[in-house]
């Protein structure tokens, strides 16, 4: 996925919400996802802006640790080393974020234009 896509993943996920109602397959489109669930935009834009710098440090830190890298395009793809899991109950609110996250990631990686892919969050570039 882009490296501008990244900043969409946390405020999909740490959202409650938006987290229980993401889909169950990554074949589901994106634009017609969130069509039959306009209201998760509502404050969208905001959550994302309030994470920008902890999204920044996180993909900073999986960098660093070649946990991510950027291609020549300047997308985010998996890189040689994996970082490691802390041990989590399988049922707690934080292994149900980094599930949907894992999801998230494939599911977003597959979009191609990043311009409309955030515009359809209701974020605009600057």
């Amino acid at each position: 996925m882009s490296y501008a896509m990244a900043f969409v993943v946390l405020p999909v996920v740490l959202h409650k919400m938006t987290r229980e109602l993401l889909p169950r397959s990554v074949t589901t489109r994106l634009h017609v996802w969130l069509q039959g669930h306009k209201h998760v935009r509502i404050g969208f834009a905001e959550r994302m802006q309030n994470m920008v710098q902890i999204t920044k440090e996180a993909l900073m830190f999986a960098m660093q640790h070649e946990a991510l890298v950027l291609d020549e395009m300047g997308a985010l793809v998996v890189g040689e080393r994996k970082l490691g899991r802390y041990p989590v109950d399988k049922e707690s609110e934080a292994a149900q974020c980094v599930k949907k996250a894992e999801f998230v990631g494939r599911w977003f990686a597959g979009i191609d234009n990043t311009i409309t892919f955030l515009a359809i969050w209701g974020v605009k570039l600057q």
